[in-house]
């Protein structure tokens, strides 16, 4: 399998084949992190949409970029923020944080209905127990699989806070509810 590097290499070499491959290994993905970051679906493929037709038009946005995923899940957050400031008259910016939804639905197919119902509750009330930023970091370490640079890169933060951050919202779920916690890593 090529590698983040090999792909920006081979994409700046203006390669459409692996312009398409970044595409298709990573749109699903993006919009499943714009849906829980709260975004509507129509606006969510336009951002998407945007974002890859300004790295297709410009491929030198991707000059420094040593992980494309994580560039990608940056670009999709800046995009709506900015999309945000803009649509706010300039006397509403007063850093109100938007909550990042992190639902659970994916025991449908392994609990009957009453268990599912049960079990769905404690993991929303779970994840509900953190805050927007630990929901948001957890969601991309253990949902998105991001390894710990690129959590950095989509939070603007160091490698050491982002391991931190995790480090006490897990702490924090497990003194919340240590069964649901072991079931929200099983799924």
């Amino acid at each position: 399998m090529i590698n983040d590097q090999e792909l920006t290499q081979d994409f700046r070499a203006n390669s459409d084949a692996v312009y398409d491959n970044i595409y298709r290994a990573n749109v699903q993905q993006l919009y499943s992190y714009g849906l829980r970051l709260g975004l509507e679906p129509e606006e969510l493929k336009d951002y998407i949409q945007d974002i890859f037709y300004k790295l297709l038009c410009n491929s030198t946005f991707l000059d420094n970029v040593t992980n494309v995923r994580a560039y990608l899940f940056r670009a999709l957050k800046n995009r709506w923020q900015n999309a945000l400031r803009d649509s706010r008259p300039t006397t509403e910016l007063d850093g109100t944080i938007h909550e990042f939804s992190g639902e659970v639905n994916a025991l449908e197919t392994i609990i009957n209905e009453e268990e599912r119902t049960n079990m769905t509750s404690r993991l929303n009330l779970l994840l509900a127990s953190l805050t927007n930023r630990q929901r948001e970091a957890v969601f991309l370490r253990y949902i998105y699989e991001l390894p710990y640079e690129e959590i950095a890169q989509t939070l603007d933060m160091s490698v050491p806070s982002a391991r931190n951050l995790i480090s006490r919202a897990i702490d924090h779920m497990r003194n919340v509810d240590a069964e649901a916690l072991l079931l929200f890593f099983f799924i």
